[in-house]
């Protein structure tokens, strides 16, 4: 009776464990897609955006300086904006891509050799995680370059790996 009494109690232990730990990883891995989607939403809709921030801006400045006051009006946190022109050089940049954290490891070179058809990407750089965002930059008729918008998810995946480790501890 005794053995029977500790097995079932094994058993529904393990059933529990494997059961939450199942639960736990499911909800892990849909809190990650739900995070990325939320970041590529708000690169989409930047990007998206843009092209009208520049000819609005384009009525009162010329052209590189109307680039130049939208990048520094949308740049926040850990995200990095800058255009190239068609011949391959930078026309404007956020201050963001001249601290040491965007300069190692190749943050803003390998995104800069990708082609520039419009798309969005994770890439993962050493220790870091981005979501680049390439697109051609056209106001009106005017084909002005390539629009690049990189955000860096690397702190909240760390943030979203502790959690998942804090609930599978529990």
């Amino acid at each position: 009776v005794q053995s029977l009494q500790f097995r079932l109690t094994v058993g529904a232990v393990l059933a529990s464990a494997i059961a939450i730990g199942g639960i736990a990883g499911w909800m892990g891995w849909r809190m990650e897609q739900n995070l990325v989607a939320q970041h590529r939403q708000r690169l989409w809709t930047l990007a998206d955006r843009f092209d009208d921030d520049v000819a609005l801006y384009r009525e009162m400045v010329p052209t590189e300086e109307a680039i130049q006051e939208v990048i520094d009006y949308r740049t926040l946190g850990d995200t990095a904006i800058w255009v190239q022109s068609p011949q391959g050089e930078a026309m404007a940049q956020s201050e963001s891509l001249k601290l040491t954290a965007w300069q190692s490891n190749g943050l803003v070179q390998r995104p800069q050799a990708l082609s520039p058809e419009k798309r969005l990407e994770r890439i993962t750089l050493g220790d870091r995680t981005l979501l680049i965002c390439i697109q051609p930059l056209v106001v009106g008729e005017d084909a002005l370059g390539t629009l690049f918008i990189a955000k860096d998810v690397t702190a909240d995946q760390q943030s979203l790996r502790m959690l998942i480790t804090h609930l599978a501890w529990i």
